[in-house]
């Protein structure tokens, strides 16, 4: 049985990860030339690393997380959350080589 702070970890989480899908669509939007107001100029480019990092890599890991009962693995989800808001839209090369070192 889960506990409450595992109930409650879960939904910010989720929100964050479909921020990111949001924001990775509007990026492919943008790529694929709708012409939507470009909150930040850098987005298109951060549609790839903003798709699989931010929301399938942490859409995997709280699925695994919630799976597996163990309050330790809600670190995984969260670590892509805050490389996705750490600065993958502004700068989408840079960050995803931080991301590797």
């Amino acid at each position: 049985m889960p506990t409450a702070a595992q109930v409650r970890l879960r939904f910010p989480l989720l929100a964050l990860a479909l921020l990111s899908l949001l924001a990775a669509i509007w990026g492919g939007w943008l790529r694929i030339g709708w012409s939507w107001p470009a909150i930040q100029r850098t987005l298109p480019l951060a549609h790839g690393p903003l798709m699989i990092s931010g929301f399938l890599g942490a859409l995997v890991a709280l699925e695994r997380a919630v799976a597996l009962r163990k309050a330790w693995m809600y670190l995984a989800p969260g670590a892509c959350n805050i490389n996705i808001t750490e600065g993958k839209v502004k700068d989408p090369f840079v960050s995803g080589l931080e991301s590797f070192t």
